[in-house]
C-alpha cells in the first residue's frame, strides 16, 4: 500500500494519507522512502534501477477515516552494567555484569529543506510511504 507524509507533528510522529478508507489498522508499518538516482553498471552501462533510499519507519497507532497518525518503529536493546555489590557478606568486593532491556525509538531526521544528498534522507511533507507487513 502506497501513502504520503500529510504532516510531520515532530521527530517520530507523522500524519499518513490513508485510513479506515484503505483498510488501514493499528499496529500496521510504513517505510519513509524517496526514489534516488540511477544507477547505471560501469562496464555494461546497463541501468540497475534508481537507488530507494529509507528514511525511517513507522507504525501505525490511530486511524482515521481518511488519515493516521504513525510513530517511529520502537526496538529493544539490550545493555550491561557493571555492579560492585557493597554488602558485608562478600570479601573482596567481586564485580559483577546486569543486563538489562531499554526500549529505544528512532528519531527520524525531519526538516523542510532538501538541498544535498545528506538532505534527502530527511523526512518531509509529501514523501512516499508504503506498508511492510502483509
Amino acid at each position: 500500500m502506497e501513502a504520503i507524509v500529510a504532516q510531520i507533528l515532530s521527530d517520530s510522529v507523522l500524519v499518513l494519507d490513508v485510513g479506515f478508507d484503505k483498510d488501514v489498522k493499528p499496529g500496521m508499518q510504513f517505510e519513509i522512502w524517496e526514489p534516488g538516482e540511477e544507477i547505471i553498471h560501469p562496464e555494461t552501462k546497463e541501468s540497475l534501477g534508481n537507488l530507494e533510499i529509507i528514511k525511517g519507519k513507522v507504525e501505525v497507532f490511530n486511524v482515521m477515516a481518511k488519515m493516521c497518525m504513525a510513530k517511529s518503529v520502537r526496538h529493544t536493546v539490550t545493555k550491561t552494567k557493571i555492579v560492585m555489590p557493597f554488602d558485608n557478606l562478600v570479601f573482596p568486593f567481586s564485580p559483577r555484569k546486569e543486563s538489562y532491556e531499554v526500549d529505544v525509538i528512532e528519531k527520524m531526521k525531519v526538516d523542510k529543506t532538501n538541498s544535498d544528498y545528506e538532505q534527502r534522507l530527511v523526512v518531509k511533507v509529501k514523501d512516499r510511504a508504503r506498508s511492510v507487513n502483509s
